[in-house]
């Protein structure tokens, strides 16, 4: 296992749009079975909740990623996924990490909540970010998928 993951290309950039994709394959019913359990993931009627964390460093580069298409088609994707996600009650939360704010307007459209959105601008902001997060969704049944 250690050689094949040795052997994947990592590629450059950010490309959030791709890592939120698979979070929603993650969760949706739509791939049970797919994941080593063919009861996994759990219908919506199954669950109490399902809840996503995306967080980034970096504006979405996907040329650096050898993706062919623009900045602003990522983000839309990006937000379309959000938006499909937030459709079938999935809650999102956002993170942008040492950013500036530059991401505030994206990451806080993708999020269920305006105030599900964080913008930590150093590491102990980025902590207090997950620790917020993490009592928020403590308050009911917590189920972690990886």
């Amino acid at each position: 296992m250690r050689a094949l993951l040795s052997s994947l290309y990592t590629g450059h950039g950010t490309s959030t749009q791709e890592g939120m994709a698979w979070g929603y394959r993650m969760l949706s019913p739509k791939w049970q079975g797919k994941w080593g359990s063919p009861d996994l993931p759990l219908s919506y009627a199954d669950t109490p909740r399902k809840i996503a964390v995306i967080m980034t460093d970096g504006e979405n580069n996907p040329g650096q990623a050898g993706d062919d298409f623009t900045r602003d088609t990522s983000n839309e994707m990006l937000l379309e996924t959000c938006a499909l996600m937030k459709a079938h009650d999935i809650t999102i939360y956002s993170i942008a990490f040492d950013m500036g704010n530059s991401l505030t307007k994206l990451y806080q459209s993708c999020a269920s909540k305006p105030e599900y959105h964080y913008d930590a601008q150093s590491n102990a902001a980025l902590v207090g970010a997950f620790q917020a997060i993490g009592t928020e969704i403590n308050k009911g049944n917590l189920r972690l998928i990886y």
